[in-house]
């Protein structure tokens, strides 16, 4: 019977939510639950009956059939480097990317700095989707921490991270990308 060759383990590097993020994925629930509170208070106030009651009550909670999707979508649960490659856990998914060819990995919150969006998700569950700077051009981003980015950069894309151990994870990067080479 052949032997499979050893496969070195995946390093794993959490990915710790900051305020940003937090904050972002916590309001659309608060609004909600204040609407709803307040459309208690109003059909208390009109005297509706039970129907009408429930109809005016709930109604502000058909939010969360978009805020909770857009938010579980979102969600990055933390990140692999493995065999030359970098994998993000999401939920029900995991992004995958090459490191070969990779030109630099650097850490620093500042790169991130003044970026907008061009397409995805500034802040509900993570920072997630396609970004423009100055700085860096055009990225994708996959950050729950913008205090903690890690920009990686190939000749013909850049993504950002924010692993719980950046320096660490900006020299694993460089190390896995040049022993594929």
């Amino acid at each position: 019977m052949p032997y499979a060759p050893l496969q070195e383990p995946a390093v794993r590097f959490g990915a710790p939510i900051g305020r940003r993020v937090r904050l972002l994925t916590t309001l659309p629930f608060l609004l909600i639950l204040a609407a709803v509170a307040f459309n208690v208070g109003l059909a208390r106030f009109l005297h509706l009956r039970h129907a009408g009651f429930l109809a005016v009550s709930l109604a502000p909670a058909a939010g969360l059939l978009i805020v909770v999707p857009t938010v579980c979508c979102s969600v990055i649960r933390g990140y692999d480097v493995r065999q030359g490659e970098l994998r993000i856990r999401r939920v029900g998914r995991v992004n995958r990317f090459a490191l070969a060819g990779l030109r630099s990995a650097e850490p620093g919150a500042e790169l991130l700095a003044g970026s907008s969006k061009i397409r995805g998700n500034d802040g509900a569950g993570a920072i997630a989707g396609r970004f423009r700077s100055a700085t860096l051009g055009t990225f994708q981003a996959f950050v729950t921490d913008p205090d903690r980015v890690v920009v990686l950069r190939w000749p013909d894309r850049c993504i950002v991270v924010s692993p719980d151990r950046p320096a660490e994870f900006a020299e694993l990067a460089r190390r896995q990308a040049s022993s594929r080479r």
